[in-house]
């Protein structure tokens, strides 16, 4: 299990292959930069 702060309330878990992304916010977030909410596809 990784977790890694990308700044204010945004942070991202990573456990078996997985990636939770948890954030009010994602731009104009700097630390955020790198992940593309276009890319991200639900998985209920």
């Amino acid at each position: 299990m990784q977790f890694t702060y990308l700044g204010h309330a945004c942070f991202q878990v990573t456990v078996g292959g997985k990636t939770l992304l948890f954030d009010p916010f994602i731009s104009p977030n700097e630390l955020a930069k790198h992940i593309d909410v276009a890319t991200i596809a639900a998985d209920y």
